[in-house]
């Protein structure tokens, strides 16, 4: 759980960095699992992964702040929208999860960014803009 795996949350963000994908999935899967272990200082370190060079990598980034909530998603929406516009599919779709995830994290500057993706050439990033919006406007009906 997650008060097993606070001790070693260092450890385990560092392998999202492995050359192994097998390694890196691990990685992903073990924050998944205990998302409130890695939320304050580790943070910020899985944010800067989403500049890394390997498109594995930052997808895996992409899944844990997913994971992590709104409250710890939100201070780093615009990165996770910049994502949007990432030059691999994978990293593409796995930023509108993270946004699908903690919608209202999102709401606010960046629902224009999001109808913008609706012009989107690639179909698979425009179903899944509107199902964001759609989890907006939801939230904002209740």
């Amino acid at each position: 759980g997650a008060q097993h795996a606070a001790p070693h949350a260092e450890a385990i963000v560092g392998r999202l960095e492995d050359e192994d994908d097998a390694v890196r999935v691990a990685a992903v899967a073990a924050m998944e699992g205990t998302p409130g272990a890695f939320a304050a200082p580790h943070a910020l370190a899985i944010v800067g992964l989403l500049q890394h060079a390997d498109a594995g990598v930052r997808m895996s980034a992409l899944k844990v702040l997913g994971a992590l909530g709104a409250q710890h998603a939100a201070p780093h929406a615009e990165a996770i929208v910049g994502r949007l516009e990432d030059e691999d599919d994978a990293v593409r779709v796995a930023a509108v999860a993270a946004m699908e995830g903690t919608p209202g994290a999102f709401a606010a500057p960046h629902a224009l960014a999001i109808v913008g993706l609706l012009q989107h050439a690639d179909a698979g990033v425009r179903m899944s803009a509107l199902k964001v919006l759609g989890a907006l406007g939801a939230q904002h009906a209740a």
